[in-house]
């Protein structure tokens, strides 16, 4: 057992408190972004609203060229509530949903899958210059993007029992992923790999970035776990999610889908292994030389 791994009788399933707004279209920031769907809803609706009112009659002042603009600004704002919608979390949750079981083995399928860690580079410059009016104007200028992956002796997976799926009968699950290591020594090894990778590249240009990353085949980080899949809720069905979308309920919809739903979140910890070279002593003494 390593020393750095979680205990196995700790489950890495954890409920997390119900958002009140119903909102999830960018659950993972902070700020105002819970109400970025509210919002496209109500620009939405505002405008179905200007233009049915100029339509008939209803504003004195709207012409012909007022009425064009308000249908050219109708047409924007569709056009974003649909993006948001598209790209929210409520609809990565609901067209990936698997039973309890399945979401169990999902999971274990995650546990049991070797990961890859790796680190990518990007070497830039910022081109500056000054426009007609003598602004100042940057751009960043990419010249270089590298990857080093690090290779290790053996791994263990560290996360916990996903028995407590069973306990909801719908849960929005989020899987978070971590790595960890089984002692000093694979620590230090991983700090200095990524120290060396630097130093190789980072001569090619002015300034860099680096990332450290973890990836694990069939990973996603939202799915939908359903106990009875037999007696699907409608508040839980694709269909009537694209549905309410549609007529502009995007935001309701969500509403009784966070209110109905648990949120959790699973953390898949992998122990990643890596051992000194045989010739090396315990205690940072080479060894003698055999007769």
């Amino acid at each position: 057992m390593f020393s750095n791994a979680p205990p196995r009788n700790a489950d890495a399933y954890t409920p997390i408190p119900r958002d009140p707004y119903g909102s999830d279209a960018f659950e993972e920031k902070k700020g105002g972004y819970e109400l970025v769907s509210l919002f496209f809803t109500a620009a939405l609706w505002g405008m179905v609203c200007a233009v049915a009112l100029c339509g008939g009659g209803l504003i004195d002042s709207c012409g012909g060229e007022t009425a064009n603009i308000l249908l050219i600004v109708l047409a924007v704002v569709a056009a974003a509530y649909l993006i948001e919608v598209g790209c929210s979390s409520a609809r990565k949750y609901l067209f990936n949903a698997h039973t309890s079981e399945g979401a169990a083995d999902y999971l274990n399928r995650l546990k049991a899958t070797t990961p890859v860690l790796y680190w990518k580079m990007v070497c830039y410059h910022t081109d500056v210059w000054y426009d007609k009016d003598g602004d100042r104007k940057e751009r960043r200028v990419n010249t270089w993007q590298g990857r080093k992956d690090f290779h290790f002796d053996g791994w263990e997976d560290g996360s916990g029992p996903t028995t407590a799926l069973r306990n909801h009968s719908v849960v929005k699950l989020r899987v978070l992923k971590e790595k960890t290591f089984q002692d000093d020594y694979t620590r230090e090894l991983y700090a200095k790999c990524g120290q060396d990778f630097v130093s190789e590249n980072r001569w090619r240009d002015q300034k860099y970035d680096i990332h450290e990353n973890i990836a694990i085949e069939g990973f996603q980080q939202r799915l939908l776990a359903i106990q009875d899949a037999d007696n699907l809720p409608w508040w839980a069905s694709p269909g009537w999610f694209v549905l309410s979308s549609l007529f502009g309920l995007t935001w309701p919809f969500r509403m009784v889908l966070n209110s109905q739903a648990c949120r959790a979140q699973f953390k898949i910890v992998k122990v990643i292994t890596c051992h000194p070279p045989q010739s090396q002593s315990p205690f940072g003494v080479p060894p003698l030389p055999t007769v």
